[in-house]
């Protein structure tokens, strides 16, 4: 499907570990060795899309909290145990 060998696909992280099962693969090991010197640097930015009920209120803004274990372990929440700084900006691109 993807047109090369599995041979060739490197995993070069999981998004948001522990939370969803998107791998990101670099199709051999430069493009691997250039993700990585990105994430390094800090270079390294992830985008998401969502679908939602609603617009949010503002339409654009930061989501800004620690997060960290919730209660169930696999789970995590805005302020559990042993967060970690987290900062998500936001905008809306659509609404129907």
């Amino acid at each position: 499907v993807l047109g090369c060998s599995p041979r060739e696909l490197h995993p070069t992280s999981r998004l948001d570990h522990g939370v969803s099962g998107v791998v990101l693969f670099a199709r051999g090991a430069a493009a691997r060795a250039r993700l990585a010197e990105a994430r390094a640097a800090g270079r390294y930015e992830r985008r998401y899309v969502a679908l939602a009920h609603r617009a949010p209120v503002p339409a654009a803004g930061v989501w800004d909290g620690p997060i960290g274990e919730a209660p169930r372990r696999r789970l995590r929440q805005v302020g559990g145990r042993n967060a970690e700084a987290a900062r998500s900006e936001y905008r809306l691109i659509a609404q129907a």
